[in-house]
Protein backbone atom coordinates (compact mmCIF):
# COMPACT_ATOMS: atom_id res chain seq x y z
CA UNK A 1 0.00 0.00 0.00
CA UNK A 2 2.47 2.36 0.98
CA UNK A 3 4.07 4.63 -1.53
CA UNK A 4 7.92 3.79 -1.07
CA UNK A 5 10.07 6.40 -2.69
CA UNK A 6 12.46 5.43 -5.51
CA UNK A 7 16.16 4.31 -3.29
CA UNK A 8 18.37 3.95 -5.87
CA UNK A 9 20.25 7.11 -5.27
CA UNK A 10 19.79 7.03 -1.69
CA UNK A 11 22.91 5.96 1.28
CA UNK A 12 22.18 3.08 3.36
CA UNK A 13 21.42 4.37 6.16
CA UNK A 14 18.46 6.53 4.27
CA UNK A 15 17.14 3.36 2.51
CA UNK A 16 16.94 1.52 6.24
CA UNK A 17 14.84 4.90 7.34
CA UNK A 18 12.62 4.45 4.39
CA UNK A 19 11.82 0.85 4.66
CA UNK A 20 11.36 1.68 8.26
CA UNK A 21 9.08 4.42 7.76
CA UNK A 22 7.08 2.18 5.34
CA UNK A 23 6.77 -0.91 7.92
CA UNK A 24 5.67 1.28 10.36
CA UNK A 25 2.77 2.85 8.06
CA UNK A 26 1.53 -0.96 6.96
CA UNK A 27 1.62 -1.70 10.71
CA UNK A 28 -0.58 1.22 11.49
CA UNK A 29 -2.51 0.52 8.63
CA UNK A 30 -3.85 -2.43 9.77
CA UNK A 31 -4.52 -1.42 13.26
CA UNK A 32 -6.58 1.73 12.34
CA UNK A 33 -8.51 -0.41 9.93
CA UNK A 34 -9.56 -2.49 12.52
CA UNK A 35 -9.41 -0.55 15.16
CA UNK A 36 -10.11 3.33 14.40
CA UNK A 37 -7.89 6.01 15.17
CA UNK A 38 -9.27 6.60 19.05
CA UNK A 39 -8.45 3.01 19.88
CA UNK A 40 -4.92 2.67 18.66
CA UNK A 41 -2.38 3.29 20.51
CA UNK A 42 1.34 4.13 19.47
CA UNK A 43 2.46 1.36 21.69
CA UNK A 44 0.14 -1.31 19.64
CA UNK A 45 1.55 0.64 16.48
CA UNK A 46 5.61 0.09 17.94
CA UNK A 47 4.50 -3.80 18.46
CA UNK A 48 3.05 -4.52 15.23
CA UNK A 49 5.66 -3.06 13.57
CA UNK A 50 8.28 -4.34 15.61
CA UNK A 51 9.86 -1.17 16.99
CA UNK A 52 10.23 0.55 20.02
CA UNK A 53 8.27 3.77 20.11
CA UNK A 54 11.86 5.70 20.62
CA UNK A 55 12.31 4.61 17.06
CA UNK A 56 8.50 5.76 15.84
CA UNK A 57 9.60 9.07 16.98
CA UNK A 58 12.62 8.75 14.86
CA UNK A 59 10.47 9.41 11.90
CA UNK A 60 7.30 10.53 12.92
CA UNK A 61 6.04 13.41 15.56
CA UNK A 62 3.25 11.06 17.09
CA UNK A 63 -0.04 8.98 16.17
CA UNK A 64 -1.85 11.94 14.23
CA UNK A 65 1.42 12.16 12.16
CA UNK A 66 1.27 7.98 11.60
CA UNK A 67 -2.59 8.41 10.82
CA UNK A 68 -2.01 11.56 8.02
CA UNK A 69 1.29 9.05 6.77
CA UNK A 70 -1.08 5.90 5.89
CA UNK A 71 -3.83 8.27 4.76
CA UNK A 72 -1.64 9.96 1.95
CA UNK A 73 0.00 6.47 1.45
CA UNK A 74 -3.68 5.48 0.14
CA UNK A 75 -4.30 8.80 -1.70
CA UNK A 76 -0.35 7.91 -3.59
CA UNK A 77 -1.45 4.77 -4.63
CA UNK A 78 -4.65 5.75 -5.99
CA UNK A 79 -2.99 8.77 -7.57
CA UNK A 80 -0.56 6.58 -9.31
CA UNK A 81 -3.65 4.11 -10.45
CA UNK A 82 -5.32 7.63 -11.68
CA UNK A 83 -2.43 8.67 -13.66
CA UNK A 84 -1.71 5.02 -15.61
CA UNK A 85 -5.15 5.05 -16.37
CA UNK A 86 -5.45 8.13 -17.88
CA UNK A 87 -2.18 8.03 -20.08
CA UNK A 88 -3.68 5.21 -22.04
CA UNK A 89 -5.63 7.48 -23.88
CA UNK A 90 -5.61 10.65 -25.31
CA UNK A 91 -9.07 11.51 -25.71
CA UNK A 92 -10.08 14.07 -22.91
CA UNK A 93 -13.63 12.31 -22.58
CA UNK A 94 -12.49 8.81 -22.44
CA UNK A 95 -9.73 9.95 -19.79
CA UNK A 96 -12.86 11.52 -17.70
CA UNK A 97 -14.28 7.90 -17.86
CA UNK A 98 -11.15 6.17 -17.07
CA UNK A 99 -10.20 8.67 -14.16
CA UNK A 100 -13.91 7.26 -12.56
CA UNK A 101 -13.02 3.76 -13.26
CA UNK A 102 -9.66 4.19 -11.52
CA UNK A 103 -11.45 5.68 -8.83
CA UNK A 104 -14.55 2.87 -8.57
CA UNK A 105 -11.57 0.50 -9.04
CA UNK A 106 -9.40 1.78 -6.51
CA UNK A 107 -12.81 1.69 -3.85
CA UNK A 108 -13.67 -1.74 -4.34
CA UNK A 109 -10.46 -3.07 -3.92
CA UNK A 110 -9.62 -1.34 -0.53
CA UNK A 111 -13.38 -1.03 0.60
CA UNK A 112 -13.07 -1.67 4.33
CA UNK A 113 -9.95 0.32 4.34
CA UNK A 114 -11.92 3.56 2.95
CA UNK A 115 -15.28 2.95 4.49
CA UNK A 116 -12.97 2.70 7.87
CA UNK A 117 -11.11 6.23 7.20
CA UNK A 118 -14.44 8.07 5.35
CA UNK A 119 -15.81 7.50 8.24
CA UNK A 120 -13.98 8.34 11.20
CA UNK A 121 -12.63 12.30 8.88
CA UNK A 122 -16.16 13.04 8.92
CA UNK A 123 -15.86 12.89 12.71
CA UNK A 124 -12.58 15.31 12.55
CA UNK A 125 -12.32 18.62 14.04
CA UNK A 126 -12.31 20.98 11.19
CA UNK A 127 -8.69 22.02 12.34
CA UNK A 128 -7.75 18.38 12.21
CA UNK A 129 -9.33 18.18 8.77
CA UNK A 130 -7.44 21.04 7.49
CA UNK A 131 -4.10 19.82 8.92
CA UNK A 132 -4.86 16.83 6.83
CA UNK A 133 -5.67 18.41 3.81
CA UNK A 134 -2.53 21.16 3.76
CA UNK A 135 -0.70 17.91 3.88
CA UNK A 136 -2.08 16.08 0.94
CA UNK A 137 -2.00 19.02 -1.25
CA UNK A 138 1.56 20.15 -0.60
CA UNK A 139 2.54 15.95 -1.15
CA UNK A 140 1.29 16.44 -4.91
CA UNK A 141 -1.26 13.62 -4.86
CA UNK A 142 -4.36 15.05 -5.24
CA UNK A 143 -6.06 13.15 -8.18
CA UNK A 144 -8.03 16.24 -9.36
CA UNK A 145 -4.58 17.94 -10.09
CA UNK A 146 -4.21 15.34 -13.33
CA UNK A 147 -7.45 16.18 -14.09
CA UNK A 148 -7.01 20.09 -14.84
CA UNK A 149 -4.81 19.80 -18.07
CA UNK A 150 -7.67 17.32 -18.97
CA UNK A 151 -10.24 20.10 -18.40
CA UNK A 152 -8.12 22.64 -20.27
CA UNK A 153 -8.79 21.00 -23.25
CA UNK A 154 -12.59 19.95 -22.96
CA UNK A 155 -12.69 23.96 -22.48
CA UNK A 156 -10.55 24.78 -25.77
CA UNK A 157 -12.90 22.18 -27.87
CA UNK A 158 -16.14 23.54 -26.04
CA UNK A 159 -17.06 20.40 -24.60
CA UNK A 160 -17.51 22.26 -21.16
CA UNK A 161 -18.66 26.01 -19.85
CA UNK A 162 -15.96 28.39 -19.62
CA UNK A 163 -15.33 27.51 -16.05
CA UNK A 164 -11.83 26.81 -14.91
CA UNK A 165 -10.69 23.75 -15.10
CA UNK A 166 -9.48 23.11 -11.81
CA UNK A 167 -13.42 24.22 -10.24
CA UNK A 168 -14.36 21.65 -12.60
CA UNK A 169 -12.15 19.13 -11.83
CA UNK A 170 -12.76 19.19 -8.25
CA UNK A 171 -16.67 18.85 -9.35
CA UNK A 172 -16.06 15.98 -11.33
CA UNK A 173 -13.77 14.16 -8.63
CA UNK A 174 -16.92 14.89 -6.07
CA UNK A 175 -19.34 13.55 -8.61
CA UNK A 176 -17.16 10.18 -8.67
CA UNK A 177 -17.23 10.39 -4.81
CA UNK A 178 -21.02 10.68 -4.46
CA UNK A 179 -21.20 7.47 -6.48
CA UNK A 180 -19.12 5.42 -4.19
CA UNK A 181 -20.82 7.36 -1.36
CA UNK A 182 -24.15 5.33 -2.74
CA UNK A 183 -22.48 2.41 -3.41
CA UNK A 184 -20.68 1.85 0.01
CA UNK A 185 -24.52 2.98 2.21
CA UNK A 186 -26.49 1.02 -0.28
CA UNK A 187 -25.00 -2.31 0.71
CA UNK A 188 -25.83 -4.16 -2.26
CA UNK A 189 -23.71 -5.54 -5.05
CA UNK A 190 -23.67 -3.17 -7.53
CA UNK A 191 -21.39 -3.14 -11.17
CA UNK A 192 -19.91 0.49 -9.38
CA UNK A 193 -16.96 0.50 -13.09
CA UNK A 194 -20.12 0.56 -14.79
CA UNK A 195 -21.23 3.50 -13.50
CA UNK A 196 -18.35 5.34 -15.35
CA UNK A 197 -19.11 6.66 -18.46
CA UNK A 198 -22.90 7.60 -16.45
CA UNK A 199 -20.93 10.11 -14.11
CA UNK A 200 -19.42 11.64 -17.05
CA UNK A 201 -22.28 12.10 -19.14
CA UNK A 202 -23.98 13.24 -16.38
CA UNK A 203 -21.31 15.88 -15.45
CA UNK A 204 -21.17 17.15 -18.93
CA UNK A 205 -24.85 17.26 -19.66
CA UNK A 206 -24.61 19.93 -16.19
CA UNK A 207 -21.34 21.49 -17.22
CA UNK A 208 -21.10 21.36 -20.91
CA UNK A 209 -22.34 22.70 -24.06
CA UNK A 210 -22.81 19.64 -25.68
CA UNK A 211 -23.01 16.58 -23.81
Amino acid sequence: MSDIPETHELSRKEREAVWRKSEVIEAAARLFVERGYEATSLQEIAEASEFSVGTLYNFFEGKEDIYFAVIESQMADFYNRAKQALSSTEDPVVKLERFAGAHFEYAMDEKDTLKRFWHEMAGFAWALKERLRARLEKSGYLPHALLVPVFDRLRAAGFVDDVQSEEQAIVFGGMCFSYLLMWLRSGKEMDLLSRAPVVVKRFLEGFGRRG
